[in-house]
């Protein structure tokens, strides 16, 4: 019987790994700017979990310019150090580089697919973007002052007649204002069958979901999503990350 060594594991191994990298080769990618150069497979992965990564920042743009890519774990990360890089890509490029990465936990379950804050460029994101801009030019803004003046005045009764009700009574303002300016429809009690339905219809969405601001904080950093905020998630991808 035949005895596998450790070369012979080795050799295997190492022809695997060829094997799946030119299999899973993506050629786009040998256009993407110069790369960081950082530890085999972590990469630079430590220097963006640092509270302050600043100064690797600075001295990588030094060294390999205006334009550069670090990766994280699996994720690669493009950097623009300039206003004419930024301007460059984001703007008049902006068609290709400002649309949003798929983001399927919080677009598709958080939000139903209809937050236009995640939404990548399309056909739903440019329809939104017509209504907001319709609704909230200068000059519709100031016709809301009239609305917004009105329940500021009840809201401030509601306050001195039931203070511990108080964040009912901001939830029906600003109900009501939004009410107002999209239905044309007002709500004027905390009991108010709308206020109720509204609340029930946001309880019932996000019940499963707990999420602090402190930990809403921590998707801003790169290699973090939003995935870190979730509770069932949190302990792994603190290990993880």
């Amino acid at each position: 019987m035949y005895d596998i060594g450790y070369v012979e594991v080795a050799v295997f191994l190492l022809t695997g790994l060829v094997f799946y990298g030119y299999a899973t080769r993506d050629k786009r990618r040998d256009h993407l700017p110069p790369h960081v150069r950082g530890w085999p497979i972590i990469n630079q992965t430590f220097a963006h979990l640092e509270d302050d990564p600043t100064g690797h920042v600075i001295g990588w743009a030094k060294k390999y310019g205006e334009i550069f890519c670090t990766t994280s774990a699996t994720t690669t990360f493009i950097w623009l150090n300039s206003r004419e890089a930024f301007k460059e890509l984001i703007d008049r490029r902006s068609a290709i580089y400002s649309s949003r990465h798929p983001q399927p936990l919080v677009l598709d379950v958080a939000s139903a697919g209809k937050r236009i804050t995640f939404m990548p460029y399309g056909k739903d994101w440019r329809a939104l973007r017509n209504i907001f801009h319709r609704l909230l030019t200068p000059q519709m803004s100031r016709s809301y002052t009239p609305t917004q003046t009105f329940e500021a005045k009840q809201l401030s009764v509601d306050l001195l007649e039931n203070p511990q009700d108080f964040y009912m009574h901001n939830r029906r303002y600003s109900a009501s204002v939004i009410m107002q300016i999209i239905y044309g429809r007002r709500i004027p009690q905390c009991s108010s069958f709308f206020l109720c339905l509204l609340i029930q219809g946001i309880a019932k969405r996000y019940v499963k979901f707990t999420v602090s601001l402190r930990d809403l904080r921590i998707t801003a950093d790169p290699g973090h999503s939003l995935s870190t905020c979730f509770r069932p998630w949190q302990t792994l991808d603190s290990l993880t990350l």
